[in-house]
């Protein structure tokens, strides 16, 4: 062995190099923007999921009701269509999300928040 590998550096450090004032800085904000970005799309996932969710068991259990009750079955349309008010439930549920609220304020994002919105009210 050489005996530069044996000697620690001449700054008397055994080799560890410190992360200077500029990288802790940048670390943190990298670490907290990454965070923040994560809460947003971890939320607005959960959103659209709830939405979708909620809008093929709408579409489903107001079919279902319909077939139910031309048929002649009045309970199974009745069930059915208690299940849709369920669905619902599930489509208002997906505009209860704060993140949604957040990226309202932005002027690309606050028209397709509104139209979020407008397709929970017609349901």
């Amino acid at each position: 062995m050489s005996e530069a590998s044996q000697n620690p550096s001449p700054d008397g450090d055994s080799g560890r190099r410190l992360l200077s004032p500029f990288q802790i800085i940048g670390l943190v904000a990298a670490v907290l923007i990454g965070g923040f970005l994560f809460w947003l799309q971890a939320s607005l996932t959960y959103s659209l999921a709830l939405l979708g969710s909620g809008g093929l068991g709408l579409q489903d259990h107001l079919s279902k009701a319909a077939y139910g009750l031309t048929a002649g079955d009045y309970a199974a349309g009745e069930a059915e269509y208690r299940l849709a008010l369920d669905s619902t439930e599930t489509l208002q549920r997906s505009l209860d999300v704060q993140q949604l609220q957040f990226i309202s304020e932005f002027s690309g994002f606050s028209t397709a928040v509104f139209n979020i919105e407008r397709v929970v009210e017609a349901a």
